[in-house]
């Protein structure tokens, strides 16, 4: 048989013995287990461990309390003020508390009271806390900063002007090397003022070298001159301070009465630009002056221009009459004559907001001051964040706080005409301001005439009919302003500040009143010329008319008579302290009616002593006899100032 049959023969393999078994260890059968068993083994043997490890603790006994407390001596704690107000010049506002410090101030005043409450109270524990919703802060509010720039402040003089220059003067220093230039008005009218800050220039530099802000070269200085030109005092800036100070002082008079003050401030700045743009110097921009300019045309490009390249104004002047654009002052010439001259020195708003309007009865004792500079002034500092300072108010000031609520608008003013143009009360009352300074220019409202002469009733009508003739124009020149003012009363409760309110009762307020006191004097005039009273006293030679409570006309001039009070009682009563509330008591201290009063020409004359004619007759002879003694008034021909 061949090989290869015999392995493939089935009978033959079955018949072999069979092959030996080898043992197997625990960990070979291990291995050879399915994977789950294997995982089971490993962490039972793990678990066996843990349960055998065992961690004994010892417990501390509790420490005894042996000390006691003792209740603590209240009275020698003190709580004081922190707030410390700054002291700037004379009657400065400055020493009225910024809205933040007199919070701080207020909450501050006394905590040991509040302090000693809260100790006393009884302490009640409650099983729940109250959970109240803590309303997040807007992020705004976290970041602001109280600023005091851009505004109009009451310094207290000249000196109070100073100081608050040189407080604002030490804060750039601190912050960096600090270019200062000062651009003087040139007009006469204010020698007296360049003078006084001539005379302080060293005495401010010394306070900067004591605050320890004027190191070398920190500080440097620029003067110029304005009227219709501009004229630098330094062609470069300087240290030396007693050389601006005398070339101040040495200001020639101008020959001008221009006083192109933002073309200065243009000229100026261009001229030292490089010391901001390439040196990185603070610049600062310090007009003096006590007229609000004439160049205001170019105000908005020069406010761009200084806001671009961060130069801060500051400006030392006066402040604005109320709604007024000329001011008197008392001008003194070389030989004593005293002469009251018109300047320039408001409005304080873009826009007339104050009716020209006379008074028939006592009118104010003097001009009343806006509490505020003049409008192109004050917005060329508000907008470059620096300040307005009030050196002086020659009209009759009133209350900085109060006045702070009723600040004119000073955003540019192709934003305040769209306001305008939002509100028809606005509208009526800036188209009636200007329509009466207008008519005020060509001719002002005529007083009435009071006093007629009473010889016999021939003479009696003729001054009567000479007295009718102007009440027609001032009768037409009242009708058309109250038209005007008619169409803004739908929208005098839309007005969103105090200001415009005042504004705007004050107008309609007067309007009425003289269009009541017009009606009743024409109205009494006719009544008179009608039919001639007689005199009740036989030595009455002439009448006069006086305020009366009693409206003649009717009941449609009462009526005129009852509006007029109730918007004029308005303003006295919710705009107390300003100059609104000032002019409306004074218009309701007349009344609006009109009597008749029979009386002594003489008697009106000299007094009750004329009544007896021998006295007259003596009193006639002595005041002609002082006529006639009395020399001719020599009247010099004075050539006017240029103010």
């Amino acid at each position: 048989m061949s090989r290869t049959a015999v392995l493939n023969s089935p009978s033959r393999a079955s018949d072999a013995a069979p092959a030996p078994v080898e043992s197997r260890g625990l960990l070979a059968r291990l291995g050879a287990a399915p994977a789950w068993v294997v995982s089971a083994a490993v962490h039972l043997v793990i678990l066996v461990l843990f349960a055998s490890i065992v961690h004994t603790t010892f417990r501390e006994p509790e420490p005894e309390i042996v000390s006691s407390i003792e209740e603590p001596e209240l009275d020698q704690y003190k709580f004081e003020t922190a707030t410390v107000l700054d002291e700037v010049g004379n009657d400065s506002d400055l020493n009225i508390a910024s809205p933040s410090q007199a919070a701080a101030t207020e909450i501050g005043r006394e905590p040991q009271e509040p302090f000693d409450r809260r100790l006393d109270q009884e302490f009640v524990l409650t099983t729940q806390p109250v959970e109240e919703r803590i309303v997040q802060p807007n992020q705004l509010d976290l970041t602001a900063e109280f600023d005091v720039t851009g505004t109009t402040e009451h310094t207290g003089g000249v000196e109070g002007a100073i100081d608050r220059l040189t407080n604002e003067l030490a804060a750039n220093l601190r912050e960096n090397e600090t270019t200062v230039l000062w651009l003087f008005d040139a007009s006469l009218s204010l020698r007296n003022r360049r003078d006084a800050i001539a005379d302080r220039f060293e005495t401010i530099y010394a306070q900067l070298d004591e605050l320890g802000v004027l190191d070398k070269k920190r500080l440097l200085t620029v003067a110029a001159t304005y009227a219709d030109k501009t004229n630098l005092l330094t062609e470069e800036a300087t240290e030396d301070v007693a050389e601006v100070a005398n070339k101040i002082r040495a200001i020639p008079d101008p020959d001008t009465s221009l006083e192109n003050v933002v073309t200065a401030v243009s000229e100026v700045t261009n001229r030292f630009m490089a010391h901001r743009t390439k040196q990185r110097r603070n610049m600062m921009v310090i007009v003096v002056t006590d007229e609000r300019g004439d160049d205001f045309q170019e105000l908005e490009s020069v406010i761009g221009k200084l806001k671009r390249y961060g130069i801060k104004v500051y400006c030392v002047g006066n402040a604005a009459p109320l709604g007024q654009t000329k001011e008197l002052i008392n001008w003194t010439y070389d030989d004593g004559f005293v002469e009251a001259l018109p300047v320039d020195r408001g409005p304080e708003t873009v826009f007339p907001e104050l009716l020209a309007l006379p008074f028939w009865g006592r009118g104010p004792a003097r001009t009343l001051s806006s509490g505020f500079g003049p409008y192109g002034l004050t917005r060329l500092t508000a907008e470059t964040g620096g300040l307005y300072l009030l050196a002086e108010e020659t009209a009759k000031p009133f209350d900085p706080a109060v006045m702070r609520n009723y600040a004119p608008d000073y955003r540019p003013i192709a934003v305040v005409e769209a306001q305008l143009k939002k509100n028809l009360a606005k509208q009526a009352l800036v188209r009636a301001a200007m329509l009466s300074q207008e008519n005020d220019k060509r001719a002002a409202l005529p007083r009435p005439r009071l006093v007629f002469p009473g010889e016999n009733d021939t003479v009696l009508r003729q001054a009567i009919t000479e007295a009718q003739k102007p009440m027609a124009v001032v009768d037409y020149q009242l009708q058309e302003l109250a038209m005007i003012l008619e169409q803004g009363l739908r929208d005098r409760d839309k007005l969103d500040s105090t200001r415009w309110r005042a504004e705007f009762d004050l107008a309609v307020g007067r309007v009425s009143a003289l269009r009541a006191r017009a009606y009743g004097y024409n109205t009494v005039l006719a009544e008179m010329k009608v039919s001639p009273k007689a005199f009740e006293d036989k030595k009455n030679n002439q009448w006069s008319l006086r305020p009366s409570n009693e409206i003649a006309g009717g009941p449609a001039v009462k009526k005129i008579g009852d509006t007029a009070r109730e918007y004029l009682s308005r303003v006295v009563d919710e705009h107390p302290g300003t100059p609104w509330a000032d002019l409306a008591a004074v218009e309701l201290s007349t009344p609006m009616g009109w009597k008749w009063v029979e009386e002594n020409d003489l008697v009106a004359r000299f007094g009750p002593r004329a009544a007896d004619p021998e006295v007259a007759r003596l009193l006639l002879a002595e005041e002609e006899e002082r006529r006639k003694e009395m020399p001719a008034e020599q009247i010099k021909p004075r050539e006017r100032p240029k103010l």
